[in-house]
């Protein structure tokens, strides 16, 4: 279930993100968000302490060339 689409106009998803990822980290669990794809949604993730964050807000899908020339880039 995708949780972090209502995020914004829902308190209650607020609420259940934040429960899941605290109930994982008490576990031992680190925690994986996928399909961030505005700013609001990064920032609600990294404040409530998750590990790691993936989606199109960071790059969109790309071929393996576009990759490695980005990569390229970057060092």
């Amino acid at each position: 279930m995708k949780f972090i689409a209502d995020f914004e106009s829902n308190h209650k998803c607020r609420i259940i993100i934040k429960s899941i990822i605290t109930m994982c980290h008490d576990l031992g669990y680190r925690v994986v968000a996928e399909g961030v794809e505005t700013k609001e949604e990064f920032e609600f993730l990294r404040e409530s302490q998750c590990d790691f964050i993936q989606g199109f807000y960071f790059y969109k899908p790309m071929s393996q060339a576009d990759f490695e020339d980005s990569l390229d880039a970057s060092l």
